[in-house]
């Protein structure tokens, strides 16, 4: 099967001109067939016969935040494809959002947001990661995650989680922005396009689902101040 990369448009409307297209740019410059499709429509990128599959950042601007009940929940429906997904998942800043909450870790509100180029300190220099120990790496964001228990943390800036993966699938959430960091961006979006694919199927994981009666929590979970 030849490589094919869809790019799921994270943001409600329908065009994402500041994350998802960079993103197709350096896709198409890697010289891979890509596709874009659109999350909040309900499109499933395994219905076009992914190999390989992006979850884009969205504007700032976005009226979604994950660190939003209603946002969660919404979530939650809308991307459980994700529990049947066998190919490799790279979710960027609120795609990596996304994968936080769906597979059981939190997502945090910042005491404001967080713009600019990095200095982003690798911790486990494996994977896609690979002989990489720092890396100026572009930020927009104005949640953070804790990742899930059993999700490696693959790097750190100023305390928080910018990279994690899960321990058994090529599940990866990056909270920086690779597709506008440079030649480092590029290899490393790359390296994960030289992933194997191993082919569709239900994977031997499962998603966090909320429980139908469960509420928000009344207390008041504290912003990180950086």
């Amino acid at each position: 099967m030849d490589k094919l990369a869809v790019v799921v448009n994270t943001f409600e409307e329908e065009n994402n001109p500041d994350f998802s297209d960079p993103l197709v740019n350096i896709l198409k410059m890697l010289d891979v067939d890509v596709i874009e499709i659109h999350g909040h429509y309900g499109e499933n990128p395994l219905d076009y016969g992914a190999s390989h599959i992006f979850l884009s950042g969205t504007p700032t601007t976005s009226d979604f935040a994950l660190s939003d009940w209603d946002t969660q929940t919404y979530i939650e429906g809308t991307y459980s494809w994700l529990s049947k997904c066998n190919q490799p998942v790279m979710g960027l800043c609120f795609g990596h959002q996304m994968i936080a909450q769906l597979f059981g870790g939190e997502v945090r509100a910042l005491t404001r947001m967080r713009m600019g180029h990095k200095n982003i300190r690798i911790t486990q220099s494996e994977g896609i990661f690979k002989e990489i120990r720092e890396l100026q790496g572009y930020i927009e964001h104005r949640d953070y995650v804790i990742p899930p228990k059993e999700f490696i943390d693959m790097a750190r800036y100023n305390r928080v989680c910018h990279a994690m993966k899960h321990p058994k699938r090529d599940i990866y959430g990056l909270q920086f922005h690779p597709e506008l960091s440079g030649k480092i961006g590029e290899e490393i979006i790359k390296r994960f396009m030289d992933l194997p694919f191993e082919g569709q199927g239900t994977t031997s994981y499962t998603l966090y689902t909320s429980d139908k009666n469960r509420q928000p929590s009344k207390e008041k979970i504290p912003v990180l101040e950086l």
